[in-house]
């Protein structure tokens, strides 16, 4: 039998009864835990974690695209600034195209309705001269009734109407195409054209000279007054160093015309005679 102290005794009741406090400050708090944790779920932790870590990644990436974001805006802003820095010359360079668009436009003549050509314009303009200079033959060998004019109705629609020609008859007042006027009225617009030529070459060629004209026939067609207001002009001509040659069987123009080359046909082949007039 084991005789136990009391100092023995002593620490072992002081050892229980701290267990005892200790037990029952335990199931307190397990009490206590148990209330709270009362209609609550328990939580996966390891599924909380992998929530977390996606949404980490998410962030990270949204940040990534906000710097690279930022990065572009910044470059953009440079690059909107140098722009802004040339608008000046951007709108010079886009007033001289407007203008250099619309001259090319002219040129080619695409513009719209009643719009020609550069290269038409000129000849038309050339034309206009000439035909001045023909009306100032054509007035006194008409006696006063006809004047050419190129027609300008609807200019540019067809590609070769811009040179047409049409006749004002003074004693009605109207205009007509140059195809209505009678054959001997034909004549005296086609010889006011040629001369008219002449004079325009003349006096824009820097002193070219047209010192040769030849009239083929025509003449037949015209009345005796015609033949002579013809033939004034004609001798006009002579009188001013040009060589006029007419050829005609109108006897009116044989009595008249001194210098002559007459021209027979014969049996053995045509012959010809000259005729100076001395």
């Amino acid at each position: 039998m084991c005789v136990v102290g009391e100092d023995d005794i002593t620490s072992s009741d002081k050892v229980i009864n701290e267990y005892n406090l200790a037990d029952a400050a335990n199931k307190k708090q397990l009490s206590d835990a148990r209330s709270d944790a009362k209609g609550k779920k328990v939580t996966d932790i390891e599924a909380l974690k992998a929530v977390c870590d996606e949404q980490r990644t998410k962030v990270n990436l949204l940040k990534k695209n906000y710097h690279n974001s930022e990065n572009r805006i910044s470059a953009n802003k440079e690059r909107q600034k140098s722009i802004l820095g040339r608008k000046e010359e951007l709108e010079r360079a886009r007033r001289e195209n407007g203008i250099c668009q619309r001259l090319y436009n002219l040129v080619k003549g695409t513009t719209g309705n009643g719009k020609i050509t550069l290269e038409q314009y000129i000849q038309a303009a050339g034309f206009d001269g000439i035909i001045a200079a023909a009306n100032r033959r054509l007035l006194p060998m008409s006696g006063g009734q006809y004047e050419l004019y190129r027609r300008e109705d609807s200019p540019g629609k067809r590609s070769n109407n811009f040179l047409d020609l049409e006749v004002l008859d003074n004693y009605t007042g109207h205009r007509r195409p140059v195809g209505n006027l009678s054959g001997g009225e034909s004549f005296k617009a086609s010889l006011s054209l040629a001369l008219g030529l002449s004079d325009t070459v003349s006096s824009n060629l820097g002193g070219v000279q047209m010192d040769a004209l030849f009239v083929d026939e025509g003449f037949g067609t015209l009345d005796r007054k015609s033949i002579d207001s013809a033939m004034e002009i004609l001798m006009t001509l002579t009188g001013s160093n040009k060589l006029v040659g007419i050829i005609s069987h109108r006897e009116e123009l044989m009595e008249n015309i001194p210098q002559q080359i007459k021209v027979r046909k014969t049996k053995d082949g045509s012959q010809i005679t000259i005729e100076c007039g001395l």
